[in-house]
């Protein structure tokens, strides 16, 4: 059974894909759409969570969420369905929030391992197994900075999972990107035991240097 939840995030997402493709027909009216979509978000600022954020949507409507936005509604093209205009706003806000809960983990984070005296830490976990696409690992030297990052995706093409390794540097007090080139380049393997035993590799060369 869906949860609450997941049906938001689920509209939020079908909202936005939803006004993507109209860009590629109507670039004066995606252009046009941006901007309460924008507005929107930017109303919805106050809410603190995620948690929150599907409580406000549960609760509200599609006119009345971009009325309290100040969004004229008649003034919207005609592309401008209100609740797709909604959900893309909820789902900015909740990549916007997202990105921020995922920064204050991995702090946290940073500060047990280096209260433990460990010499790296798990930035991020993500996804079931890794063996299915959506799985993610980020593991970085509290030292350096240095991160060896694991990740598997989905081939379009043939149906099967694709296995992706490469080491980045990171901020050693927050875990935040740094605008540098990667310190190995990505690799991809379609052997999940090629790149495990790539990614052993990698941490030995990486973190326990």
């Amino acid at each position: 059974m869906t949860s609450e939840r997941e049906a938001a995030l689920r509209a939020w997402r079908l909202g936005e894909e939803r006004l993507y493709p109209i860009v590629m027909v109507r670039p004066e009216s995606y252009a046009a759409l941006l901007e309460p979509v924008r507005a929107l978000a930017d109303h919805l600022a106050g809410v603190p969570d995620t948690d929150a954020l599907v409580t406000s949507w549960r609760m509200g409507d599609a006119r009345s969420d971009l009325v309290a936005a100040g969004i004229d509604l008649p003034a919207l093209p005609p592309d401008g369905d209100p609740d797709m205009i909604r959900d893309a706003a909820y789902q900015l806000r909740a990549r916007e929030l997202h990105g921020r809960e995922a920064a204050e983990q991995a702090e946290r984070a940073i500060q047990r391992a280096r209260a433990g005296r460990q010499a790296t830490v798990e930035l991020w976990r993500a996804g079931e197994h890794e063996m299915l696409p959506g799985y993610r690992h980020v593991e970085m030297s509290l030292t350096t900075g240095a991160a060896v990052w694991s990740e598997t995706l989905m081939d379009a093409e043939s149906g099967e999972p694709l296995f992706t390794i490469q080491a980045v540097r990171l901020a050693a007090d927050t875990g935040e990107g740094l605008d540098e080139a990667p310190l190995v380049e990505q690799r991809t393997f379609r052997s999940p035991d090629d790149w495990r035993e790539a990614l052993t590799a990698l941490r030995a060369q990486i973190l326990d240097s």
